[in-house]
């Protein structure tokens, strides 16, 4: 399709998801870009290209947007309420270090997903409002368990591998953490 028209904004935006997807980052960013440069009010792309912008260390413009993206339409299409921006946002809050905001975040979300409980966990972890509620974030934490979680945490598509290091670790401390009782 973009051998057709390269000026189709839809095929950059599916490109640049695509790319995020294969962990082609810099590929991501380009499509990303020229999606936007095209079209820079469209959600999806808005949402889209923030995603990737997070994560290439554009934080503070990837965010902003990711909130206009929420601004503009808070309940995508398809969907019944606004959790899927509200992840987007905690996860580029996470990469920013935002971790109060990860949790604000977090406490809006109806429907919690393993990057969103995860991310959250986390961040509740990073201010030290996790301790208190270690059984219940156990029991939140180990639904989504599949038996892989490095797979779960590669498909975060986190350029950082020291990021997710560090979130492995704190998963894998989680769950066989001796002060909560075993779930399996």
């Amino acid at each position: 399709a973009l051998n057709l028209n390269e000026n189709d904004f839809e095929c950059h935006r599916m490109l640049s998801a695509v790319h995020l997807t294969t962990h082609e980052y810099e590929l991501a960013e380009e499509h990303g870009r020229k999606a936007y440069d095209m079209n820079p009010n469209d959600p999806r792309v808005l949402s889209g290209y923030g995603e990737v912008l997070v994560r290439t260390g554009s934080f503070d413009e990837g965010v902003r947007l990711l909130n206009k993206a929420l601004e503009i339409d808070p309940v995508p299409q398809g969907q019944v309420n606004s959790d899927s921006r509200l992840k987007d946002l905690l996860l580029a809050h996470f990469f920013g270090k935002n971790f109060e905001e990860c949790e604000n975040l977090g406490e809006q979300i109806k429907g919690h997903d393993f990057k969103s409980m995860l991310l959250l966990s986390y961040a509740r972890k990073q201010t030290g409002s996790l301790d208190g509620d270690l059984e219940n974030v156990k029991k939140q934490l180990v639904q989504f368990d599949n038996g892989d979680w490095p797979g779960q945490i590669d498909r975060l598509h986190i350029p950082s591998e020291e990021k997710k290091e560090n979130l492995m670790k704190f998963v894998e401390d989680l769950v066989q953490d001796d002060r909560v009782n075993p779930i399996k």
